[in-house]
């Protein structure tokens, strides 16, 4: 006798965003890619609306695995976007490996500790839960994000630094660089990365005698304020020796950057570059 089981589409697309945005949130962790939450959210949300698939008909073995694999490549491919072939196949085996293990866990807890019902079909999976289940799931993963979070930087702090070399005006310059998450910079006409540079740490005159034309006007907002930078874009930019192949801009504080001593700090957005 062939048990029916009724899919709630509001708890599957529920369910499948909290785990997503939990899975990606771990898998760039361990290949150390820095990311945003906006761009975790983004995967999560295709992978909850992929998670659909599980009511078509049911797919013999040889399409439902493949299917699986293409899920996850599309999954990891709308929350890094622009990563390197290598690193993207990294985070792709990370995103897989992990899921397959959650799979694993969640069929052993769902028909040994709850009783909740458990439903399996073209390689997604779906439990009915209850909101209680459901919000309390969520605080065990988010509270595991944080404690992973928090053992990584105290574990891997040089691995956020890196020296800064690139070339103005046929003048080069090599700084350190730390890695700055909340580097979310961006040149407001091309939308490209910006390198805040230190006030000390380069002859700000460079970018005051440069062609108007060149100069472009970075808007940024912190804590304790907002204002304007300028700044202008760099050639041949290196991080660690590694070329960086897109178009990077770079704009002089006016204040201390880091306590650390760091004479960049290095958007979020070329994080990919010092995987690679």
């Amino acid at each position: 006798m062939v048990m029916k089981v009724t899919v709630y589409i509001d708890v599957l697309i529920c369910v499948n965003l909290i785990i997503n945005y939990f899975i990606l949130s771990l898998s760039f962790k361990y290949v150390k890619c820095a990311t945003t939450k906006l761009a975790l959210l983004r995967g999560a949300m295709v992978g909850a609306v992929l998670s659909l698939v599980i009511l078509l008909p049911e797919l013999p073995a040889v399409l439902a695995v493949p299917l699986k694999f293409a899920v996850g490549a599309v999954v990891v491919f709308s929350a890094s976007l622009r990563r390197p072939p290598k690193v993207f196949v990294r985070l792709c085996g990370v995103f897989l490996l992990i899921t397959f293990a959650m799979c694993g866990v969640v069929y052993f807890l769902c028909s040994t500790i709850f009783s909740q019902i458990l439903y399996i079909n073209n390689g997604v999976v779906y439990f009915d839960i209850s909101p209680f289940v459901l919000i309390a799931l969520t605080t065990v993963c988010y509270i595991f994000i944080y404690i992973v979070e928090k053992i990584s930087q105290k574990r891997l702090p040089e691995s956020f630094y890196c020296k800064v070399g690139f070339e103005i005006y046929g003048k080069n310059f090599e700084l350190f660089g730390k890695l700055d998450s909340g580097n979310t910079l961006k040149e407001p006409f091309s939308q490209k990365p910006v390198i805040i540079i230190a006030k000390n740490a380069i002859d700000a005159s460079i970018i005051e005698n440069a062609e108007k034309s060149k100069v472009r006007m970075i808007p940024f907002k912190t804590l304790s304020g907002a204002g304007m930078l300028q700044g202008v874009r760099i050639e041949n930019l290196t991080l660690d020796g590694r070329p960086v192949p897109i178009e990077v801009y770079i704009a002089i504080s006016t204040n201390d950057i880091s306590p650390s001593g760091a004479d960049a700090l290095i958007s979020c957005e070329l994080a990919e570059y010092l995987n690679g």
